[in-house]
C-alpha cells in the first residue's frame, strides 16, 4: 500500500518549531516589511511567515486582502487538509489536526479551534496553496 503525504507535511514539521521561528522571523522579517497593528492582529504576518519558513512563498496579503492571493485557491468542498489556511474578513491561521488537545488551528495567538472563532467571526472559508507550475523545458 502507497501513502501519499500531502505538500504540506513540511508546513506541519514547521509548526511543531513555531516557538524559535518566531523569535528568528521575528527579528530579520520584520524589520524589512513593516506592518501595520491591524496586520499583525490579524494573524496574516504569522501565517505568512510560516509559509516563507516552510519554501511555499507568496506576496504578504493581510486577512482583507487575502482571497486575492495568487498563490491560495479554496479548499474542494471547503473541507481543509494540514497546512490550509482558515481565512475570515478579521482572522486568519493554519489548520494542524495534530494541534494540542480541543484545537485544530496554529495560529499568532496560540493554538484554537476553529470551531470557538466561528462563534466570533462566523464561517470559516479554507484556502490552499496552488504551487506554481515549473518552467516550461527549452529542449
Amino acid at each position: 500500500m502507497f501513502v501519499r503525504f500531502h505538500p504540506f507535511i513540511l508546513a506541519a514539521f514547521v509548526l511543531l518549531l513555531f516557538p524559535i521561528l518566531s523569535a528568528a522571523v521575528q527579528s530579520s522579517e520584520q524589520r524589512q516589511f513593516p506592518l501595520t497593528e491591524t496586520e499583525n492582529a490579524d494573524g496574516s504576518w504569522f501565517v505568512w511567515s510560516i509559509y516563507q519558513r516552510a519554501g511555499y512563498p507568496y506576496r504578504y496579503e493581510p486577512a482583507r486582502t487575502f482571497p486575492n492571493s495568487e498563490r491560495f485557491r479554496p479548499s474542494p468542498s471547503n473541507i481543509p487538509q494540514v497546512g490550509d489556511v482558515g481565512w475570515w474578513k478579521e482572522f486568519m491561521a493554519i489548520y494542524d489536526p495534530n494541534a494540542p488537545e480541543g484545537t485544530d488551528l496554529r495560529t499568532a495567538l496560540g493554538p484554537l479551534s476553529h470551531k470557538a472563532l466561528e462563534k466570533k467571526y462566523g464561517l470559516i472559508k479554507w484556502f490552499r496553496y496552488d504551487k506554481p507550475d515549473p518552467p516550461a523545458s527549452t529542449k
